[in-house]
């Protein structure tokens, strides 16, 4: 069919419903088959062409707004140099230990990594809450 079409040196606007058409005989198919709802042939077409319509207008305003759209300014900022700290922990309930990680970084942004690793404990939110208060008790 869409060989046909072109082939017939058809408009480019007849050529864009085509895809509109496929899908609203498709819908058309699904309602007559899950629903038993009978839709004209006529009706078909009738939505296609305003779909594609449709569609049509809105590509035309996307684009008149893209080139009245001025560009975007973007602004470096730099991040104010205060402390923070990272922290993680690792734990399965069939091991017999747990890890924790941690990354810190100072004011003066000096990177300390650090990693520990104990006897197990009882759940994934211990080992977080042990982890956090291991830095803390050591001072980050």
């Amino acid at each position: 069919m869409l060989n046909k079409i072109q082939n017939q040196r058809s408009s480019e606007e007849i050529r864009t419903r085509i895809p509109w058409i496929f899908w609203f005989i498709w819908k058309a198919r699904n309602d007559m088959v899950f629903e038993l709802k009978e839709i004209s042939p006529m009706e078909i077409l009738h939505s296609a062409t305003l779909e594609a319509a449709s569609k049509s207008l809105a590509y035309v305003v996307s684009a008149v707004t893209e080139e009245n759209e001025s560009p975007l300014v973007v602004e470096h900022r730099t991040i104010p140099s205060r402390p923070f700290c990272r922290f993680d922990a690792s734990w399965k309930d069939t091991d017999t230990r747990y890890v924790e990680g941690s990354v810190i970084v100072n004011e003066d942004r000096n990177i300390i990594f650090g990693s520990f690793s104990s006897n197990r404990v009882l759940s994934l939110l211990h080992a977080e809450i042990l982890t956090s208060s291991r830095l803390w008790l050591n001072g980050f």
